[in-house]
C-alpha cells in the first residue's frame, strides 16, 4: 500500500498550507517531496536589494512565479521577465531609498525627489535622469503589456512612474483585472480619462495619498458596476462631492474605507453623504466599513449601522463611537457575526464595552480597543471569541478598590493594600487570554500606574508567563511599556513555548543596558525586538 504522503499530488496540496519558512526544509525531505514542491518556493518573488536571485529571470522557474514585487533597488534587466504563465500579482513598491542598478554603474535616486508621476534623480554616473525615466516608463509597461492574459491585481508606490500613457494603455489591456492600488501617485488631466476607465472595471480599488485632477470632464461619464471593495484615504485634490457622486454609482459595493486629506480643514460633507446614502438604503450590503475622522460622531455611526445588515468589520479608530453606535451593533443583532472591530482612541468606549464583545462574538478574529479593567473581565464567563487572531488592548489591575486607594494616597494608611489579590487576578487575567489558543498577535499596550501603585501587567515568569505557554501560534508579541523587569529566563520561556515567534516589541525591561542584552538574545535566534506593534 502506498502511503499517503508519497502521492505527489497530496503532497502539492499540503504545500499550499506550508509556511513560506517551512518550504526549504520540506523541499529536501525527498525526491519526490522535491518534484512536488519545488515550485512553491518561487510563487512569490521579492527582488529587493537583500534578495536579488538570478534563479528568477531563469526559464525553469519563470512558470512557477504568481507574485512580483519589485522592492527598492533592482538590476533592471529583471524589467524584461517574459513567459510567467502563472503571474497574477504585480507589485513596483519604492518605500525606501531606490536605486536602478545597470551594468555599468548606478542611478540614485531618493524617494524624498519623487514627486506625483515626474521621476527626478541624482545621478552618479553617465546615464541621465531623462534615460531613466524613458527606460523606467519603456520596460515596466512592456512588462505588464506581456502578462496580460494572466494579471489580476497590479499595485503602483511612491510615484515610480514617469508621466506616460503607455502605462494606463498597458494596464487597461489586463483583461482579467479585479485589483489596482495606487500609493503617492500623481494622475496628471491628460490621463484622467484612461485611469478612470481602467478604476471602472476592477472589483477591488485602493488609492492612497494620490493628486486626482479637481475638475475632470470624465467623472460624469464613469460609473463601477463592479467595484466591491474601495480604499479612499487622503486622496488630494478631490473634491468630497465627487466621490460621494461616484459611490452612487456603485451598486455591490461591499467594503468602503475613507480618510479625509485635510485633517486642519474638518467637513462633514462625507459623514452627512454617507447618512443620505444609508437613507436610501444603497448601504444595506455593505460588510466592512472603516474611518478614521473625528467628523463620525456617536449618532453618524448609529445611523450607518442601522442601515446595514450583513456588515461583519469595522474600523472606526478616533471617532466618536459610543453607547448610541454600540447598542445599534447589539440591536441589529450584528455582534454575533463581527470578525473585525478597531475601536482605538475612541472615548467613549468603556471597558464593559469591550468585555461585552469578548462575550458575545464567537466569529472574531481581531479586536483592537483601550481600557479593559479586571474587575469586568473576572467578573463574567469565559469569552466566547476563540477564533481571535490578533488582540490589541490595554489591560488595567484594578484589584485595589478606590477606598482603599483613597485611604493609601490621601491619609497614606498603614493597611497594607490587598496586592496578593492583585497578582492572583493578574494571573487569572493571563490565563483568560491564554484561552485564545489561536492568537498570532499579542499587543499589551497600556503604560499603568496610579499614585505610585502599579496597574499594568507585570510579565514575568513568577507572576504569570507561564500561563500563556498555550499560544502556540504567537508570532507577535508586545509588553505593556511601563516597568517591565524581564531577564534572560522571561526570554528563554518565549523562545521555548512560542516556536513561531517572529517579533517582540515594548521595552523588556526598566534597565536600558538589559534590555539591549535581551534585544541581542532575541536577534540571535531569529527574533526581531522593535518599539512597537503597529
Amino acid at each position: 500500500m502506498v502511503h499517503p504522503l508519497a502521492l505527489p499530488e497530496l503532497v502539492f496540496h499540503i504545500g499550499k498550507h506550508i509556511l513560506p519558512s517551512d518550504l526549504p526544509s520540506c523541499v529536501r525531505v525527498s525526491k519526490d517531496w522535491h518534484a512536488a514542491l519545488f515550485g512553491f518556493l518561487f510563487r512569490a518573488i521579492d527582488l529587493s536589494p537583500d534578495r536579488i536571485s538570478p534563479q528568477c529571470s531563469s526559464g525553469e522557474i519563470q512558470h512557477h512565479i504568481r507574485y512580483l514585487r519589485f522592492l527598492a533597488e533592482f538590476p533592471l534587466e529583471y524589467l524584461n521577465l517574459r513567459g510567467c504563465n502563472q503571474l497574477t500579482t504585480l507589485r513596483l513598491d519604492i518605500s525606501q531609498e531606490y536605486s536602478f542598478v545597470h551594468n555599468n554603474g548606478r542611478t540614485h535616486i531618493p524617494p524624498s525627489v519623487l514627486h506625483g508621476l515626474t521621476l527626478h534623480s541624482s545621478t552618479t554616473n553617465s546615464r541621465s535622469s531623462a534615460h531613466t525615466r524613458q527606460v523606467v516608463s519603456t520596460l515596466f509597461p512592456a512588462l505588464i503589456q506581456s502578462h496580460t492574459a494572466t494579471l489580476t491585481w497590479i499595485t503602483l508606490t511612491c510615484g515610480a512612474i514617469p508621466e506616460s500613457s503607455i502605462l494606463w494603455d498597458a494596464i487597461e489591456s489586463c483583461s482579467r483585472l479585479v485589483g489596482l492600488e495606487l500609493f503617492s501617485l500623481g494622475i496628471p488631466a491628460e490621463q484622467a480619462a484612461t485611469f478612470w476607465k481602467v478604476c471602472s472595471g476592477v472589483k477591488s480599488l485602493g488609492v492612497y495619498h494620490c493628486s486626482l485632477p479637481e475638475n475632470d470632464a470624465q467623472l460624469g461619464k464613469v460609473s463601477f458596476p463592479r467595484l466591491e471593495e474601495l480604499s479612499w484615504q487622503q486622496v488630494l485634490d478631490f473634491p468630497d462631492g465627487h466621490l460621494l457622486r461616484l459611490l452612487e454609482t456603485m451598486p455591490v459595493l461591499r467594503s468602503f474605507s475613507w480618510q479625509s486629506s485635510d485633517s486642519s480643514n474638518i467637513s462633514e460633507m462625507v459623514p452627512n453623504g454617507l447618512c443620505r446614502l444609508a437613507e436610501l438604503g444603497q448601504l444595506l450590503c455593505i460588510r466592512s466599513l472603516s474611518f478614521a475622522d473625528p467628523t463620525f460622531t456617536d449618532t453618524v455611526l448609529s445611523t450607518l449601522l442601522r442601515s446595514t445588515e450583513q456588515l461583519t468589520c469595522l474600523s472606526v479608530p478616533s471617532t466618536g463611537f459610543g453607547p448610541l453606535a454600540f447598542g445599534t451593533l447589539r440591536e441589529q443583532g450584528l455582534l454575533p457575526h463581527m470578525k473585525q472591530l478597531c475601536l482605538t482612541a475612541c472615548e467613549a468606549v468603556s471597558s464593559g464595552m469591550i468585555q461585552e464583545i469578548l462575550d458575545s462574538c464567537p466569529e472574531l478574529e481581531v479586536l483592537e480597543a483601550e481600557t479593559l479593567y479586571s474587575s469586568d473581565i473576572l467578573g463574567h464567563l469565559d469569552w466566547t471569541c476563540e477564533r481571535l487572531r490578533r488582540l490589541a488592548i490595554g489591560i488595567v489591575i484594578d484589584s485595589v478598590s478606590p477606598a482603599q486607594l483613597w485611604r493609601h494616597v490621601v491619609w497614606q494608611s498603614p493597611h497594607r493594600l490587598n496586592l496578593k489579590a492583585r497578582v492572583e487576578d493578574q494571573q487569572m487575567v493571563l490565563q483568560r487570554i491564554a484561552s485564545l489558543s489561536r492568537l498570532e498577535s499579542l499587543v499589551l499596550k497600556l503604560q499603568g500606574e496610579v499614585d505610585g501603585l502599579r496597574t499594568a501587567l507585570d510579565l514575568g515568569v513568577d507572576k504569570g508567563l507561564t500561563k500563556l505557554a498555550t499560544l502556540t501560534r504567537l508570532r507577535e508579541f508586545e509588553v505593556p511599556s511601563f516597568s517591565q523587569h524581564m531577564d534572560v529566563p522571561e526570554i528563554e520561556w518565549m523562545i521555548e513555548h512560542w516556536p513561531r515567534l517572529e517579533i517582540v516589541a515594548g521595552e523588556l525591561n526598566v534597565s536600558r543596558i538589559v534590555n539591549l542584552e535581551l534585544k541581542e538574545m532575541l536577534e540571535r535566534h531569529g527574533v526581531r525586538h522593535q518599539q512597537e506593534i503597529l
